[in-house]
């Protein structure tokens, strides 16, 4: 479609715009965060489907990152086998202290990979309450 045949009140972007406009690490980032606190404090009440979906969410938005930002791809792929794995496995076996273990890993893991890119600044923790916007209740 040419500029000409575009119609009104919109636009056609080249793929160079269009990579420009693909939410970056600053964007997936903190989304990643908001699901990991989620995750953290649903496993601890014991709402494993809340949990797998958490991790689940984590792993697509990481992979995401990965194919956005490929500078990155290796770490990130890397940090997904390893450690969300790690984390994803223990979720699956609702097994709280496996669980626990592999999580704070995995944060601690993930600052370091922080360090590794010099984004040492960012040091992710974990919030001292659940999220106040779910119910992590268990249903059923």
């Amino acid at each position: 479609m040419t500029q000409e045949s575009t119609p009104p009140g919109r636009r056609t972007f080249t793929v160079e715009e269009l990579s420009r406009l693909t939410p970056g690490l600053g964007t997936i980032m903190p989304e990643i965060g908001t699901r990991t606190w989620k995750l953290y404090y649903a496993a601890q009440a014991g709402n494993w489907t809340m949990a797998q979906f958490q991790v689940g969410e984590i792993r697509g938005l990481m992979l995401r990152g990965a194919f956005t930002r490929p500078a990155y791809e290796g770490d990130l792929k890397s940090f997904v086998d390893d450690f969300v794995s790690q984390v994803s496995d223990a979720v699956e076996k609702k097994d709280f202290p496996a669980f626990d273990e592999s999580f704070k890993a995995m944060v601690s893991m993930a600052n370091e990979f922080h360090d590794g890119v010099d984004h040492g600044f960012i040091v992710w923790k974990l919030p001292d309450n659940p999220p106040p916007d779910l119910d992590l209740t268990p249903k059923g």
